[in-house]
């Protein structure tokens, strides 16, 4: 479950939200594949970063699987295209791929075995602010997660 605390006034804004999860925040279920699937669980939790950072949205199955051979999607729903990385047949699929997001993501190839389907956004801009959604199509599993990402503004 993702809550988020306002601190002052009810005004959002980048000091004044502060994200609170539990050990781990179970988002949205859909139907499971097979036996082994049936009782798999794809976990997020909720991401905040400044602009520039390097950000890994994480995002796993429990207890894990492997999807190496399987298709992965991230999508932000707000965004024509809505594909922020699209992995079909062991490789991102770039025509599906909203340009602001052009070789600024990745999967960790490796964690695939282990059902880690988690996704690291380089140098994330204020723009990136939003709700993503990480699907497993052939499992049937979908979840969400927020990214919230401010800017620091220097007075000396």
């Amino acid at each position: 479950m993702l809550h988020s605390v306002m601190l002052s006034n009810d005004v959002p804004s980048f000091r004044n939200i502060v994200l609170v999860f539990h050990e781990a925040v179970i988002c949205v279920l859909l139907q499971s594949f097979g036996v082994l699937a049936a009782n798999s669980q794809l976990i997020c939790q909720p991401i905040t970063a400044l602009a520039g950072d390097d950000v890994i949205l994480p995002c796993h199955l429990e207890p894990p699987i492997s999807v190496s051979d399987e298709t992965v999607e991230w999508t932000r729903p707000d965004l024509d295209p809505k594909y922020i990385h699209f992995h079909q047949d062991g490789r991102l699929m770039f025509d599906h791929q909203n340009p602001s997001y052009y070789l600024r993501t990745r999967l960790f190839m490796d964690g695939l075995m282990t059902g880690n389907v988690s996704m690291k956004i380089f140098k994330v801009k204020v723009s990136d602010t939003g709700r993503y959604q990480c699907a497993l199509p052939s499992f049937q599993k979908e979840a969400s997660i927020q990214l919230i990402v401010g800017k620091l503004d220097w007075v000396l």
